[in-house]
């Protein structure tokens, strides 16, 4: 088990990061889950490497952890029952976020 957070994810892939080294092409596997979704298993292809001096523009402070490496993958051999649950995930997500952006006007 290698520990990893993610960042960001969609449908079609997921941007984590992590202080064990991949390459471009390697597959890993992880649970995703979050409070309100049960425990996922998805498997994910390594497409690109974002070098530590990259990372504050995409987390911000978390990234003064100069052993941080960021991987953005894409997901293989997702179920469809995954895709669903992280198609409603992300939905719930980005309805959250409007409503906030609206309460702030």
């Amino acid at each position: 088990n290698v520990p990893a957070t993610v960042w960001n994810i969609s449908a079609g892939g997921v941007f984590l990061t992590s202080h064990e080294s991949f390459t471009i092409g390697d597959v890993v596997e992880f649970r995703f889950s979050t409070s309100d979704l049960p425990s996922i298993a998805l498997q994910a292809e390594i497409l690109r490497i974002q070098e530590h001096r990259h990372l504050r523009k995409i987390i911000g402070s978390k990234a003064d952890d100069k052993e941080l490496i960021g991987y953005g993958c894409r997901f293989i051999r997702l179920p469809s029952r995954a895709e669903s649950q992280i198609r409603n995930f992300v939905f719930r997500q980005d309805l959250i976020h409007r409503r906030w952006i609206s309460s702030m006007e």
